[in-house]
């Protein structure tokens, strides 16, 4: 029987809820911007998905700014922010070479092999409680944009 590496499970899980968040965080957005742009939702997750990473957080921003929603006197802007660092996070995750380094015994993620089995250069550790911080940011962000769009300007409610 093949033995498990707990700490290669515990990035497992880490990276398999994050990739679950990312799912809400996209849902959200679409949902958002086909309220901001009164435009149906398959219209608005088709734009969204030809919008890269990082830019759908300032789409979304844009949109909101056009809708007049004072983006300064709402959490909207540091909830945007957010969701911007967390997408290009999401980008360097997914186009890095992933490896475990022997010298520091951690995964580690950067530039390597194109079979993505070495990581040369610069590494960078993938700490399992960092993913799961950034999944917490990613919630409470997700709440913002419910609140401040969905209900504020949608009619959408929430019954906890």
């Amino acid at each position: 029987m093949k033995t498990v590496d707990p700490q290669r499970q515990q990035l497992e899980q880490a990276v398999g809820h994050f990739i679950l968040d990312l799912g809400m965080i996209e849902a959200t957005m679409i949902q958002a911007l086909a309220v901001l742009t009164s435009v149906p939702l398959t219209h608005a997750h088709f734009l969204l998905n030809k919008t890269a990473g990082g830019a759908k957080a300032d789409l979304l921003k844009e949109a909101a700014i056009a809708k007049g929603i004072d983006l300064k006197a709402t959490d909207l802007r540091d909830a945007l922010g957010t969701i911007h660092n967390i997408m290009n996070f999401r980008n360097q995750l997914v186009h890095d070479a992933i490896g475990f380094y022997s010298d520091t015994q951690r995964w580690v993620r950067g530039k390597g092999t194109p079979d993505g089995d070495k990581v040369f250069g610069k590494k960078f550790e993938i700490d399992p409680t960092e993913l799961y911080g950034l999944s917490e940011k990613a919630w409470a962000a997700i709440k913002v944009i419910g609140v401040e769009i969905l209900q504020k300007h949608g009619g959408f409610t929430y019954k906890p």
